[in-house]
């Protein structure tokens, strides 16, 4: 038997215990001495029922179990009220109307007494099942309050976003529950980088027993950003699917603030391939916090060198300096990227300082050099003339 199947296996018996070992003391309305209940077209009538003791706990549930014997789905027109001890629990009615319909109720006493008021101008009968029922349960109780997602509401571009689901159940019965969150769908069309983490789950949850997965997305863009809708489905007791969705959080995200300055000095204007120049770089720390992991390199297609691998860290409001070698190999003028890559607070960053460097030719330099000497001998040469 494989894994698959072993675990499908395991669930359903785990779903069998939810629904059938949670009755505490249950009738239905033949047992009551109730027959079927029945609204012919155009009426407006109401029917009263007397419920016997029935045993219960602190923690259960009162509940009315309304099933509809000759059910059609209706969008209008018919209307199910159902009071307890004179108070309105409930009001069913169009498409709301099920084949069984589930109404909870917290006002009860140990003697209890049922109103159905029921107005029927669509069908031609409605007919409520005299195997209806009411009774104590447990119950599992997960509801959209206990449902929710955690974000931060702003947050740096190419960054790591961590969120949270959190769901929770706060009924007395254990719930055999499926958590599904940021499809692949989802992810392209809001430009986000592949999760990782928990997102997903499906297991049991107790009673009482609150649960969260957490997983974090990567941004792309500076966009605002939705996160993911996460459903959560789960049988109750009743036979019933429910379906709760999360509130969407709207996460901002814009280009990281900075924290070093970063300044290029001493580094020659001009330069002649194949030779290697002195420079200093000088970063200041701005920020409230220590930046370590700090790394200096050059992106220039190959074309400059940086002969020293720079690392180092700043504490806050700290100004360093550092000196550096590069060798030039290009004959053209070449614009080089000066790359800070750093990390502070759990947050990467990464700058870069531009700067373009006029590379002379080596044969122009050498004519150059000729020149001068040429210029300078005849400027003696003239001079011992006039003497």
């Amino acid at each position: 038997m494989c894994k698959k199947t072993l675990m499908i296996i395991i669930g359903f018996v785990i779903l069998l215990n939810v629904v059938y070992s949670t009755t505490i003391d249950e009738k239905n309305l033949h047992e009551m001495s109730y027959q079927n209940i029945v609204v012919e077209k155009n009426e407006d009538v109401c029917f009263k029922i007397d419920v016997p003791s029935l045993q219960s706990s602190f923690d259960s549930t009162f509940v009315f179990v309304i099933d509809i014997e000759n059910y059609i789905p209706v969008t209008s027109d018919v209307k199910i009220d159902v009071y307890l001890n004179e108070y309105l629990e409930k009001s069913i009615e169009g498409k709301d109307i099920k084949k069984r319909n589930v109404v909870k109720m917290y006002n009860h006493n140990q003697d209890n007494k049922l109103k159905l008021c029921v107005k029927n101008d669509f069908l031609p009968r409605l007919i409520i099942s005299k195997e209806s029922k009411v009774g104590f349960y447990l119950l599992a109780e997960i509801v959209k309050d206990n449902f929710y997602v955690i974000a931060p509401h702003s947050i740096k571009t190419n960054t790591l976003v961590p969120i949270e689901v959190v769901f929770r159940n706060t009924g007395s019965n254990d719930a055999f529950v499926k958590v599904e969150n940021a499809m692949d769908k989802y992810m392209v069309n809001n430009l986000l980088n592949h999760i990782s983490g928990e997102y997903e789950y499906e297991g049991v949850l107790r009673a009482g027993e609150e649960k969260k997965i957490k997983y974090f997305i990567k941004t792309k863009e500076d966009l605002l950003y939705v996160t993911p809708r996460a459903k959560l489905t789960y049988v109750d007791e009743f036979g019933e699917t429910k379906e709760i969705l999360t509130d969407p959080v709207i996460v901002n995200a814009e280009e990281k603030e900075y924290l070093l300055d970063v300044f290029v000095i001493d580094v020659p204007n001009e330069v002649v391939p194949k030779t290697t120049y002195t420079g200093k770089i000088i970063l200041r720390n701005n920020s409230d916090f220590d930046v370590s992991n700090l790394f200096v390199d050059v992106l220039s297609n190959e074309s400059v060198e940086m002969l020293d691998k720079i690392k180092t860290s700043i504490k806050k409001k700290e100004v360093v300096e550092i000196p550096f070698r590069l060798k030039v190999y290009n004959n053209k003028d070449v614009e080089v990227l000066f790359n800070v890559s750093y990390n502070s607070e759990d947050i990467d960053y990464l700058q870069s300082e531009k700067t373009t460097f006029d590379i002379k030719d080596q044969k122009n330099s050498l004519y150059e050099l000729i020149g001068v000497f040429v210029l300078v001998f005849v400027v003696i040469y003239i001079w011992f003339l006039k003497i």
